[in-house]
């Protein structure tokens, strides 16, 4: 069994990126300062989730509501029940998800995120963060939010001329 100290730096390099990139490896050959590469990847695969939002980016009006589609997809078995947030609201915007929580499939259960706006909600473009956890598994993705001011037509007793 080689020690590090007689590796040359190039193996050197190699053993200690692997050593770190490894999941599995406990101390790298158990903290005696030798390499074991049998201990390479020997954990077993963390269960999570993956997130993603669907568009990317809504353009509304003031007034009018946005929808966004956020798919929760399972890695490595996962089967707990996981709540969505969103951060990064206009101010005069509020938001809700249907169904309130999910429990992430393989192939991907959905819930609705809607941002409702009103008249009085100013004319920006925010970047929402969606955000989903259960214990200490947690994900986000985020979705832009272009609002735009509603047009407003005169009011048709204040228009004045003459036609010629």
């Amino acid at each position: 069994m080689r020690t590090h100290a007689r590796l040359r730096p190039a193996a050197l390099f190699a053993a200690v990126a692997l050593c770190l990139v490894s999941v599995g490896a406990v101390g790298c050959g158990g903290g005696n300062g030798t390499y074991n590469p049998n201990l390479v990847g020997t954990g077993a695969p963390t269960p999570g989730f993956t997130l993603a939002v669907n568009p990317p980016s809504a353009s509304v009006v003031a007034g009018t509501p946005a929808t966004y589609t956020v798919t929760l997809t399972a890695v490595n078995g996962f089967a707990s029940e996981v709540t969505p947030g969103v951060t990064g609201l206009p101010a005069g915007a509020t938001a809700a998800f249907s169904p309130t929580t999910v429990t992430p499939t393989a192939t991907g259960a959905t819930t609705t995120l809607t941002v409702t706006t009103t008249a009085a909600t100013p004319a920006t473009t925010a970047t929402l963060t969606v955000a989903a956890g259960s214990g200490d598994r947690k994900k986000q993705g985020v979705a832009t939010l272009i609002i735009t001011a509603p047009v407003t037509s005169p009011d048709p007793g204040s228009l004045q001329g003459s036609i010629e």
